[in-house]
């Protein structure tokens, strides 16, 4: 819960691991789900608890485009 603009999207995509790595910077420290430190997973793990066990769901259906990606990119993605 936080006002409009607070970084709640960009902190959900970021735990996650859904920044593009130009963005993305890991400072270090622990995220814990589960039992399990996110931040020690491989991507291929980071697949598996993605939509299974974690999941964004975005009220606004504007809000499913990523704002720093460019949008053709994301286009051709879906």
């Amino acid at each position: 819960v936080g006002e409009s603009g607070s970084g709640k999207s960009i902190l959900a995509r970021s735990i996650i691991g859904l920044l593009p790595i130009s963005i993305a910077k890991r400072a270090g420290g622990k995220i814990e789900f589960d039992g399990q430190d996110l931040m020690e997973l491989s991507e291929a793990g980071m697949r598996k608890v993605r939509g299974r066990d974690i999941a964004i769901i975005f009220q606004d259906p504007l809000t499913s485009l990523n704002p720093v990606l460019p949008i053709g990119r994301q286009l051709v993605q879906v």
